[in-house]
């Protein structure tokens, strides 16, 4: 009989082996689906420009080229990638920009006007057509850090796989990827900056020396440094996009969170050093948005180098542009479809019904509130690993959606982080149930997945 009862339990677990192995590979494959969704029908326009965005961008780029030297690229008065007017070195104006309102980032132009040279596809249609797919591109990006952020968070390769299938088959991301615009760019970004603060998170910031003071580690310069550099990417993609920089002091406040001290003063030390990371990480962010946008400065007369920190009026003014229509007071007519909208509201109703599709939408909050729940009930470190993406995606939602714009895609830095909550809950729902009780996280992990791949396969197949 305890031989039987052997061979049955290793059949059992023999059989949960391949099923886990089979789950694992199918997940993969729809990840791969995903990527080639992003790809398919790059001419969907057949060349009528018809996304408002993507035609001025590419009118700008197509006058645009990559400076020959460093000197010229910070030169802001002169240099060919600047798209504000030129100067003379009395500052007296000699030439139109190719657009003197751009308020868009100036590095996703640089890196498309980099690819485009680099492949000689600077005409017009021709570098509207290599935007697209280096905007794909670092959509795929956005896919491969999401998947390590994941790993790193719930050290699951099941949730990892799970949550960027999910991310991979979400209709906005898959349209988005199919323009040549500065979103999916600031995404992948916003992702990076996010995986230094998990680094951060899970890192022994501050250790104690052998006197017994607390003291910086090593660890903590290099992730701390780094989350500025990705963040001062990524608003020199999206200039709004700043807000991201709350997650720095997340990510400190879960690293030191559960240090034991002995007393107020070392308390205090450990907060301070906190504090004073994060500030090296806004110092860091600040040079790198002097590195990647230096359309943002110019002196009024005389040469602009890296050392200039005067800000271009040109950049400001079309800044002011951006912030009276985006707050209702100026746009014109285009943005009177964003009168009497509900906040927060409204775009949640657009990304459930739309950008995500309905199963995917509603188990993405679902998780999302449970993930919220999670963190202030929780016993274990748990609210560690959840902390973070559940903070970013309620914070973010609630930040664009009361803005007085509320376009749909102007949540994609959330979708990765919801796809990614998503995945965990159903992973835990499935966990937490046993034997035959197992049907129900079954079918809805079959309801979310199947019918966010039929969401995507349908608007891909027919729009």
């Amino acid at each position: 009989m305890r031989a039987d009862a052997m061979r049955w339990l290793w059949k059992r677990m023999h059989k949960e082996k391949i099923l886990s192995r089979f789950i694992d590979i199918l997940l993969a494959l729809l990840i791969l689906l995903g990527i080639s969704y992003r790809f398919v029908n790059m001419d969907w326009d057949s060349g009528a420009l018809l996304h408002p965005d993507e035609y001025g961008l590419t009118n700008t780029l197509t006058r645009l080229s990559v400076p020959a030297s460093l000197g010229n690229y910070f030169n802001t008065r002169e240099s060919t990638l600047s798209p504000y007017d030129k100067y003379d070195l009395d500052g007296e104006k000699v030439a139109d920009g190719p657009d003197n309102r751009m308020r868009w980032g100036q590095l996703p132009m640089l890196l498309i006007r980099l690819i485009s040279e680099a492949i000689n596809t600077t005409g017009y249609t021709e570098l509207r057509r290599t935007g697209r797919y280096v905007n794909a591109l670092m959509d795929v990006g956005t896919l491969l850090i999401l998947f390590v952020i994941a790993r790193l968070l719930f050290h699951d390769r099941r949730i990892a796989l799970l949550g960027t299938a999910l991310s991979s088959l979400a209709v906005m991301q898959i349209q988005q990827s199919h323009f040549m615009t500065v979103d999916n760019f600031s995404v992948f970004f916003c992702m990076l900056t996010l995986l230094s603060a998990v680094k951060i998170a899970r890192l022994e910031i501050v250790r104690r020396d052998q006197t017994s003071v607390f003291r910086l580690t090593k660890k903590a310069w290099l992730w701390f440094g780094l989350f500025g550099l990705f963040l001062g990417m990524t608003i020199a993609c999206k200039i709004n996009h700043v807000v991201l920089g709350v997650m720095v002091v997340v990510a400190a406040f879960i690293a030191i969170a559960e240090i034991k001290v002995h007393s107020k003063k070392e308390l205090n030390r450990v907060i301070w050093l906190g504090f004073w990371m994060c500030a090296f990480s806004a110092g860091v962010m600040v040079l790198t948005f002097r590195v990647f946008q230096p359309m943002s400065f110019r002196a009024e007369m005389g040469n602009t180098s890296f050392f200039t920190w005067q800000i271009n009026k040109d950049w400001w003014d079309s800044m002011l542009v951006s912030i009276s229509e985006s707050s209702g007071i100026g746009g014109g007519p285009p943005s009177e479809q964003w009168a009497h909208r509900t906040p927060v509201v409204f775009p949640w109703i657009n990304m459930v019904f739309y950008g995500m599709g309905i199963p995917l939408g509603l188990a993405v909050w679902v998780a999302g509130c449970l993930g919220l729940y999670r963190i202030f009930r929780s016993r274990t470190t748990e609210w560690k690993a959840l902390l973070i993406p559940v903070f970013w995606s309620f914070f973010f939602v609630f930040f664009m959606g009361t803005r007085f714009v509320k376009c749909i895609r102007y949540m994609l830095p959330v979708y990765p982080t919801l796809c990614l909550l998503a995945g965990w809950g159903l992973v835990s729902l499935w966990r937490r149930c046993g034997g035959r009780r197992r049907i129900f996280p079954a079918l809805a992990g079959l309801l979310v997945v199947g019918g966010t791949l039929l969401w995507s396969t349908t608007f891909v197949k027919t729009i």
